[in-house]
């Protein structure tokens, strides 16, 4: 007994099994990749799909022995190419190890676009062109029919009778599908065609490929269209090359990943060629943050050629994106997977989560990462039946082990790891998701929490760190609230990476710490001796009061008169009160009180003696011969500058304010107290400058400490009023965009920067940086303490009316 095939099998393994036209025409393009072929082109005709390659072709009796024979695959026994000669292989790329289909079912894809089908092909070595014809209707009309039945026309021809229109002019070798009479004529609309173009584009892999193998649209009805619409495009904004822009003809370009990898964070992960080692580098804004190397436990990727890169997309990317290609992001998709050189659909387009990313965002939604914040591939080139795609070609992989421990190798090295960074180091800064630069993280805050996630991957025994940032794992400012911890995380890379100059960094910086807090710890100290005396001698000055009170207590008619001024001095206290509530800075001098005038001195006393000790080390330090090198003199004038800085802001309030300076850190609206100290103690110290503040009335409480938020209003009226800048006034304009978003701009009428400086304005914030005789630090000084608080501040070097800074903060 036989089994009989019925001509049914037809609708079977084609229409039936492949429902998606753009798979159907997925499939037909595969096959031309497969046949060694550098070029295809899709032509759309009237009521023709016509596909050309210039690849390898085929002989008579490969049409006879692997075209026509049902479910064969040549490319699955490894015999596929044993009938190329020598010198057409010579002339072709490396034979390839795997191909990107090998069921044997492709051909009958163009059952899916039409009804009738002409094949025309010829080999190198073959002088004539061999063309078949066959109609699909052929085996419909009764299922009773055996398969090998139906008739397929056969006659040869001198040349390829390619389309008229057709770019690709198919010569000494290729193949030329014309799929007439289609199925759904009427559906292949120009919004189909645009479609397909950026399908298309995320067909073919941006890695493997190598640029070598392209896909062309030819639709003449178009052309008119695409002209029009080409002209609308802006040279600036969109790329004219996108696949997602309305133009339908030309050759299919994927732009994505080339565009979008200097502006975004992403990690890049592969099995070495070995099969050994797992090699991970991870890359934010164009900064090599990480590389490192640990062994491979995967063993059934050893031998598989995989690779994974991914992309967070913040939301400055993905407004670059947009911008770039055309189309938000999240049209685009997420993770794409390619096997063998070739997407596996549905896996990353926009609806799938087959990954089941955001099914696991839900369980922890500031800690992982969803589609919509992340693009990139999957790549997998390895043998075809562990990686095996679903036979219907648009349900993804069928689950095998291989394929399993494929996604697990995902997750665990490259998805995790991006995320470690992502949540911890980008996450925690509001303001660093609207940047494409690394500047939000090259502050002190980002560097010690890029530190963190680092240090902790090098104490994994497992991990060898092959290379590493060196600016953004390094030290911070001794001044940084964070500096101990950021040290000791630093010393532990150090001791896996071997790093000695990293290490005589952290030797520098923690003996200028100690310095620093032993310094400030002595003048505290006598501070607080000074403090002590003082209320002893406000005590027994309290006592002798009290004396003199009892003795006046013995007249009845004083002590009710005492009663009375006490009432009213109740009531007063009361007013006084509230009216400190109303203003934090009050108008005359003549109010500051005795109390006030002792906490200045307190305040100013401390960091007078913090000099003065910082002085006294470095000075014994030099008496005793040691050197000191460049990086600690800039330090411990740095810390001085700084400090003398707060006892000037100290002083001025003195002089004509009465301020609680006693708290270090309080809970205000920061866009009031700002305000306040501009308008009722700066405008006093600077009559040469007018000074400003325009609020659109929003409030912005915040946890700050008054000493720094002081500071930075001091430093930025200070180097507007400059002899040599040319100002006249300077305005402070405050407004609150969102609940979470609050920006200060700060400009003035002067001359602006200066030219050199616009050439690179964000060095205008660098130590020693001045166009005056001055030091250099004030810039400096202010960006520290807003990144401190959490916010950011840039030049603006397009302000044509003076200079301009931008200060933000989040929340």
């Amino acid at each position: 007994m036989k089994f009989q095939v019925s001509t049914g099998l037809k609708s079977i393994i084609g229409k039936d099994l492949i429902t998606d036209d753009f798979v159907a025409i997925f499939e037909l393009v595969k096959n031309s990749f497969d046949a060694y072929a550098n070029n295809v082109e899709i032509t759309f005709l009237e009521d023709e799909i016509v596909i050309s390659d210039n690849g390898k072709g085929m002989s008579y009796d490969d049409l006879v022995n692997k075209w026509l024979f049902v479910a064969y695959s040549a490319k699955a026994d490894d015999s596929e190419d044993v009938s190329l000669s020598k010198d057409y292989r010579a002339n072709l790329r490396a034979k390839r190890a795997h191909y990107a289909g090998n069921k044997g079912v492709g051909r009958f894809s163009c059952d899916r676009l039409g009804r009738d089908l002409v094949i025309q092909t010829k080999s190198d070595e073959c002088e004539k062109v061999h063309q078949i014809t066959l109609s699909w209707d052929d085996f419909e009309l009764n299922q009773k029919d055996k398969f090998d039945s139906v008739n397929v026309a056969y006659q040869e021809a001198n040349d390829f009778d390619c389309p008229n229109d057709s770019r690709l002019k198919v010569k000494s070798s290729g193949t030329v599908l014309v799929i007439k009479h289609l199925r759904d004529k009427d559906s292949w609309s120009r919004h189909k065609l645009v479609r397909l173009k950026s399908a298309l584009a995320k067909l073919i892999d941006p890695f493997g490929m190598k640029n070598d193998f392209d896909v062309i649209i030819s639709a003449p009805k178009e052309l008119d269209k695409d002209k029009e619409n080409l002209s609308k495009v802006s040279k600036d904004s969109v790329d004219s090359d996108s696949p997602y822009i309305d133009v339908v003809n030309g050759k299919v370009r994927n732009l994505v990943f080339d565009k979008i990898s200097e502006k975004t964070t992403r990690i890049k992960v592969n099995i070495s060629k070995s099969g050994d080692d797992i090699e991970t580098i991870l890359i934010d804004r164009g900064e090599l943050v990480y590389k490192i190397r640990e062994k491979n436990n995967y063993n059934l990727l050893s031998k598989a050629d995989v690779n994974i890169e991914i992309y967070y997309m913040n939301t400055a990317a993905k407004n670059n994106f947009t911008r770039t290609m055309g189309i938000p992001s999240v049209q685009f998709g997420s993770i794409f997977l390619f096997n063998n050189g070739f997407r596996v659909f549905p896996i990353g387009e926009p609806n799938d989560d087959t990954l089941g990313l955001n099914s696991r965002k839900t369980q922890g939604y500031g800690r992982y990462l969803g589609t919509r914040e992340i693009l990139g591939i999957i790549e997998v080139v390895g043998d075809s039946t562990k990686f095996k795609e679903a036979s219907s070609r648009d349900k993804g992989f069928v689950v095998t082990a291989s394929s399993q421990q494929l996604f697990k190798f995902f997750y665990d090295h490259a998805l995790k790891r991006l995320e470690a960074y992502v949540s911890k180091v980008s996450w925690p800064d509001k303001l660093d998701a609207e940047s494409d630069n690394l500047s939000r993280i090259l502050t002190d805050q980002g560097k010690s929490r890029v530190v963190k996630v680092i240090s902790k991957l090098a104490t994994s025994k497992d991990v060898e760190i092959i290379d590493y940032s060196e600016r953004l794992v390094d030290i911070v400012s001794i001044r940084n609230s964070n500096f101990s911890e950021v040290i000791n995380d630093l010393q532990q890379f150090v001791s896996k990476s071997g790093s000695e100059s990293l290490q005589e960094r952290i030797e520098i910086a923690l003996n200028q710490y100690r310095e620093l807090k032993e310094a400030e710890k002595q003048s505290r100290e006598e501070a607080e001796l000074e403090r002590k005396l003082r209320l002893e001698a406000e005590e027994e000055a309290r006592k002798e009061r009290e004396a003199k009170l009892v003795e006046l207590e013995k007249n009845k008619e004083l002590q009710k008169n005492l009663d009375d001024s006490a009432e009213k001095l109740e009531i007063v206290e009361e007013a006084l009160q509230e009216e400190k509530k109303r203003s934090l800075f009050l108008k005359k001098a003549s109010s500051v009180d005795i109390e006030t005038v002792r906490n200045f001195h307190h305040q100013i006393g401390i960091y007078s003696s913090s000099i003065n000790h910082l002085i006294q080390l470095k000075l014994d330090s030099l008496r005793a011969g040691k050197e000191m090198s460049t990086q600690e003199i800039s330090q411990i004038l740095e810390s001085i500058s700084f400090k003398n800085q707060q006892i000037l802001t100290v002083s001025r309030i003195a002089t004509v304010a009465d301020y609680r300076l006693s708290a270090e850190e309080i809970d205000e609206d920061l866009v009031f107290f700002a305000r306040e100290y501009l308008e009722e103690v700066v405008s006093k110290y600077s009559p040469d400058i007018d000074v400003e503040w325009i609020s659109d009335g929003h409030e912005w409480d915040m946890t700050f400490m008054p000493l720094e938020v002081m500071l930075v209003v001091d430093n930025l009226v200070h180097n507007a009023s400059k002899p040599n800048t040319g100002c006249t006034k300077i305005t402070f304009s405050s407004s609150v965009t969102d609940k979470k978003r609050m920006e200060i701009e700060v400009y003035d009428d002067g001359l602006g920067f200066a030219p050199h400086l616009k050439l690179d304005i964000e060095s205008i914030f660098d130590m020693g940086v001045t166009t005056t005789d001055g030091s250099g630090l004030g810039l400096y000084h202010v960006k520290q303490v807003i990144n401190e608080m959490g916010g950011s501040i840039e030049a603006d070097p397009t302000y044509e009316n003076g200079a301009k800074f931008i200060i933000r903060f989040a929340k």
